[in-house]
């Protein structure tokens, strides 16, 4: 119906204002003699800020050549917004002829080789959008009504190649196809044909076939016995633009049409499809070498001429295959800061993989990995899927020989890799956070997944992992036959494969690549409280005391948009533990962070009141552009202080942009000394290129003076994906082949809020460094507050790439407050944790639009079980005491968290030293149970402690899946035991009412609790306790990390190891005492016992104790009265 409408509209234009101009006066276009031979080729689009501008020699040239069009009717008007006298209509690229009264007609209009071009072809479309690009938008012109400039030559593959340098209308062939129908324009391109509205009675075609196709019998058709019969072998030849068989068969593909929408291609490689061939073979030390030659022309410009594969066996368990141009250097990722090079002496005899490849000249390319022992293959890429290596498109194929496949993040989907046809985009952007199912790509890219290995219905509880080490926009489709196809925009196709026996394995070994994650200050385990929208400091204060108030723990506060003092207050006063606070960008003046000069923030009361909280333990993080004169009075309170840093300064001579312009640290326009800015309300805020050599200098200076002002604690990186708060707030995109490529994402384009993609950076163009633009403000942000707080750094940020996990913490950004998100957030969690994010969170009750109670309070029962424990909303009125549920929640969940972190902080550290996952799926500790491979709904800290949330809407019970032994935490009244390996057979219901969130602890386990106290600080203070959980054999074992929580790299720690000597002998030793500090133990409970004790012992002394007998197991408690301190070994015995 639309169409229709449209089309009628276009048809009665057409009527009105005629179709056809006279003369071609257009840049891009040959001009003919009378002799038709070419006179001059105009140039192609000056990259200039004005994306089309005329070369000013032809001006005249053009005005004169317009005066001969004799026809006013046959003019169409050239329908753009900055047409306004002649030299604006010749820079959109139309003809000028002013038409004097009272004749009527256009005086700037489309030239007669005037052809039209989608230029919004995915995605919102939008005047704005459609402007802002450099397009012309014209509602009343058709089907395509936004269109690129006449005769502009787009870079883009996924439209057919329609404007030629040498060829003329009278060149032009029709289109002719019997399923679609070419009078129409829709009909047209539907067709893969090219649409030019000419004169009506023009002898030429309107519905022309593209210029690549011209001569059909040239067209290279595969034989029907090439082409894969079974659907879910046919790997997509026609990725984006309207599929059509005349374009399918001019790129060699085979074509079978499908009314499936969205399911397996209608235009598809054939199985003999190669495009290159290998031409030589060289052996080295660490692997062979080869080089390989084009045999066919992609239809993606600028094909690489000859491609060296590169097989380097860097370790017994890790093999690169490096994939690049032998003729000249590519860009390549310069993160995640690989230090150590160091290729292991590995053997045929030692190494876990096999790589294979032919070796006769001229075969086709590709390659496998195979796991040694078993000879099965994890990644195969020979004969499949059409390999293809161009400057601005890179593709490759593989089957994975498993279902089994989590990670390729950041995009919201199920853990469980779906490969039902899917296809989504790494690309690091500001997504829309109530868009479900979200495969254009988050605030990060990590092209990295781990894959569990089945043997048919069954599991050998082997995994592998392989990274793609590529930082531009990359595209990942799946299909059902287990295949996967990556292509990229740029770079090198660099792969690790990881051959790990366990999946914890392959963790490890693909943290030992990209670097284990920092280990996080200890406050930092605490509950943080922030908003967005705080009014003033009267209302910050208000929540921040309402919630300790209700015993709820707080460790840090972060003060957002209006720091509203009145949360902080609410907070304290209902007891809630609280341990930091956020600040934020509104009570800077006009709501800049550089300033800090808000009106409703009393700034000489602001510094004592951050004082009063740092007196009592509570940190404060401040959403940063740098501020104003802040000084620190929430210390007093002991609350920490974090600061929220966007990657913009204000270009404003009393700001660092004069520093920053001095030393060039700013990302530049394409080809210019300009700096790329965008507008912060009545000024701009340049891009800091974190990139830069110097740019340390300058970022040292920005983080230093602001900290002089105000005493933060720690740092949030946000909007650094990075991201513009709307397309059309910085100087429009130039259409060069970097914003305009020749393959982009089938979501959107690549620049909608962000940078433009030929923005300059120090290091190279922002189409290259885009995804890596956080991690860099991240590593440069951490190397520096090292020296300015001469303690660990905490940071988080909001974009992350492999490697972030070295310098940064991440939240999951702003969510929306609905069930999808809340059980989303589980998923998130876990895969973070997989790229060496272990330090995650999602905010409680999301971020954007009021939870209901019932929702926020479920939230806030699991939120407390966050690696990264923090609220945060946009709106008013749900900080946690906002509610009896809600406070309810809160506080019980987060009590249970503070007496925990002694276990969550030991997780930690391991993460840190040696890559162990901190929050982990089922299958990591059942992985020889299928059962365990889809499950994302219930998640482990570490290996002893379950957590199964309700993710549901009003339901008090929760199915739970419990393999193995287990008891409830923290009653310790039930047991519950199945058989581990009996594949689903030990699903259990759970109780559950709003306020709580099951949680279980795991036979065989020993962990460490502390007491809480109202924040981090206090807790520290206060004793501990010992949870043994026996299993059927009467052992467990356990460990405790404890160090002052805030050095950097220190050897002053005490590692402690818990263990069972036999059925009743508990030791336990001090590995490492460093940190002379008394750790007095409070408490000893033993869950498990078999026999009834009747004598217990420490150190050969006996003690007091209680024995409990349960339903169907024992407890035994002891009291240790006599000054037990982990700082001295001892040994604890049962005796019946």
């Amino acid at each position: 119906m639309y169409v229709q409408m449209n089309l009628s509209l276009f048809l009665l234009y057409l009527l009105t204002l005629g179709v056809q101009t006279f003369g071609s006066c257009l840049k891009g276009f040959i001009f003919r003699s009378k002799s038709n031979r070419p006179i001059k080729l105009l140039p192609y689009p000056s990259p200039s800020i004005l994306p089309y501008n005329v070369d000013p020699e032809l001006n005249e040239h053009l005005h004169n050549d317009a005066r001969n069009w004799p026809q006013l009717g046959d003019r169409i008007d050239c329908y753009h917004e900055d047409v306004k006298d002649k030299q604006s209509c010749l820079n959109t690229g139309c003809c000028w002829d002013p038409v004097p009264l009272p004749r009527k007609g256009p005086s700037c209009f489309y030239p007669i080789l005037f052809v039209k071009m989608d230029c919004f072809p995915s995605g919102e479309k939008t005047k704005e959008k459609c402007l802002a690009k450099g397009c012309h938008w014209n509602m009343f012109m058709g089907f395509q009504y936004c269109f690129y400039p006449p005769n502009y030559k787009t870079h883009r593959t996924d439209l057919p190649q329609c404007v030629s340098d040498t060829f003329t209308t009278a060149d032009r062939k029709a289109c002719v196809d019997q399923q679609k129908e070419t009078t129409t324009e829709l009909g047209c391109i539907q067709a893969g044909c090219c649409w030019s509205p000419l004169k009506l009675n023009s002898k030429e075609p309107w519905c022309f076939l593209p210029w690549n196709v011209i001569n059909e019998n040239s067209i290279r058709q595969p034989e029907q016995n090439q082409c894969p019969a079974n659907p879910s072998d046919r790997f997509n030849c026609f990725p984006r633009g309207f599929e059509n068989q005349r374009g399918c068969n001019a790129r060699g593909c085979c074509w079978t049409p499908t009314d499936i929408k969205g399911q397996h291609p209608a235009c598809y490689y054939p199985s003999n499809y190669k495009s290159y061939a290998l031409s030589r073979t060289y052996r080295t030390s660490n692997g062979p070498d080869l080089i390989y030659i084009k045999q066919i022309d992609s239809p993606y410009l600028d094909d690489v001429e000859m491609v060296r594969m590169e097989i380097v066996y860097e370790t017994n368990t890790r093999v690169r295959v490096k994939i690049s141009d032998l003729s000249k250097i590519r860009y390549e990722s310069i993160y995640p800061e690989i230090s150590d090079r160091t290729i292991d002496d590995t053997s045929d005899s030692t190494r876990k993989y096999t790589v294979s490849f032919s070796e006769t000249k001229g075969s086709s390319f590709g390659f496998a990995i195979e796991r040694k022992d078993s000879n099965k293959t994890i990644f195969d890429t020979r004969n499949v899927g059409g390999f293809t290596m161009s400057d601005q498109f890179l593709q490759i194929s593989a089957q994975l020989g498993s279902h089994f496949v989590y990670g390729l993040g950041d995009v919201s989907k199920s853990f469980l890799t779906d490969f039902n046809w899917r296809t989504f985009n790494l690309f690091a952007k500001r997504p829309n956070p109530s868009q479900k199912d979200n495969f254009d790509g988050n605030y990060g890219s990590h092209p990295f997944y781990l894959a569990m290995e089945p043997d048919g219905n069954s599991s050998t509880g082997r995994a592998h992992g392989v990274l793609l080490l590529n930082s531009n926009s990359l595209e990942v489709e799946l299909q059902p036959k287990a295949s996967i196809t990556y292509r990229a925009i740029g770079g090198i196709l660099d792969f690790y494969f990881f051959l790990g026996e366990t999946p914890s394995e392959v963790i490890q070994q693909y943290l030992e690549l990209i670097g284990k994650p920092n280990l996080p200050p200890y406050w930092s385990l605490g509950f943080q409280l922030s908003k967005s929208g705080w009014r003033d400091l009267d209302d910050m204060k208000a929540v921040v005391s309402r919630t300790l108030n209700n015993s709820i723990p707080l460790v840090s506060t972060c003060m957002l948009d209006d720091m509203k003092a009145s949360v902080v207050s609410r907070t304290l006063n209902n007891s809630i533990p609280l341990d930091v606070v956020y600040g934020g960008i509104d009570y800077g003046h006009k709501s800049r962070r550089v300033t800090g000069q808000n009106s409703n923030w009393t700034i000489q009361l602001l510094p004592d009141y951050v004082a009063s909280l740092h007196a009592q333990g509570i940190k404060f993080v401040s959403l940063f552009h740098p501020t104003i004169e802040y000084v620190s009075p929430l210390h007093a309170q002991g609350i920490k202080i974090v600061s929220l840093y966007d990657p913009t300064i204000e270009t404003n001579d009393n700001y660092s942009t004069i520093n920053g312009r001095e030393l060039d640290v700013f990302v530049k326009q394409y080809q210019s000394s300009e700096l790329y800015a965008e507008k912060l309300l009545d000024s701009s805020a340049a891009y800091i290129d974190f990139t830069h050599p110097k740019v340390n200098q300058f970022w040292r200076t920005v983080l230093s003076e602001f900290r002089s002002k105000l005493q933060f604690d720690g740092v949030v990186l946000d909007y650094n994906e990075p991201s513009t708060i709307k397309s059309d707030d910085v100087v429009p995109c130039p259409l060069t082949k970097w914003d305009d490529p020749p393959f982009v994402s089938k979501f959107n384009d690549l620049k909608q809020n962000t940078l433009c993609m030929s923005a300059t950076l120090h290091t190279g163009l922002h189409y290259n460094l885009h995804n890596l633009y956080g991690i860099a403000q991240s590593a440069v942000t951490y190397s520096n507050l090292k020296n300015i707080l001469k303690s660990r750094p905490f940071i988080v940020s909001r974009s992350t790439f492999p490697g972030s996990g070295r310098y940064v913490a991440h939240w999951t950004g702003s969510i929306y407050s609905d069930w999808d998100s809340l059980r989303q957030s589980i998923t998130d969690m876990l895969l973070m944790n997989m790229f060496g994010l272990p330090m995650v969170g999602a905010d409680f009750c999301g971020f954007n639009v009021n939870a209901t109670t019932e929702l926020c309070a479920r939230w806030s029962a699991l939120g407390a079980f966050y690696p990264l424990s923090r609220y945060n909303n946009s709106n008013d009125g749900r900080d946690p005491p906002a509610s009896t549920a809600v406070l309810s929640a809160a506080r019980n969940t987060l009590l249970k968290r503070y007496e925990l972190i002694p276990y969550l902080y030991t997780l930690l550290y391991k993460a840190h030293r040696f890559g162990h996952t901190v929050v982990r799926p089922m299958f990591f500790e059942f992985p020889r149970d299928v059962f365990t491979f889809s499950m994302d709904k219930q998640f482990l800290w570490g290996s002893a402690l379950l957590f199964v949330p309700v993710l549901e809407e009003k339901q008090l019970t929760v199915e739970a899946y419990l393999p193995g032994t287990w008891y409830s935490y923290p009653m310790l009244d039930k047991k519950y035991q199945s058989n581990p390996s009996a594949n689903g057979s030990s699903f259990v219901i759970l109780n559950a009412n709003i306020t709580e969130i099951p949680i279980l602890i795991r036979e065989g386990s020993i962990i460490v609790l502390q007491t809480p106290g109202d924040n981090l600080a206090k807790s520290r203070q206060n004793e501990f306790k010992i949870l043994i959980v026996l299993d059927d054999t009467g052992r467990a074992e356990g460990e405790l990390y404890w160090d002052d929580g805030d050095t950097l790299d220190t050897d002053a720690y005490n590692h402690i190891k818990l263990y069972t000597i036999d059925s009743g002998t508990i030791k336990v030793y001090k590995n490492k005492f460093n940190y002379n500090v008394s750790m007095p133990i409070k408490h000893i409970t033993i869950v498990g016992v078999q026999n009834k004790v009747h004598i217990v012992t420490i150190n050969k002394e006996t003690v007091q104790h209680e024995f409990k007998i349960k339903d169907n197991f024992n407890i035994l408690e002891i009291d240790t009265k006599n000054g037990l301190n982990f700082k001295d070994n001892f040994q604890l015995e049962l005796k019946k």
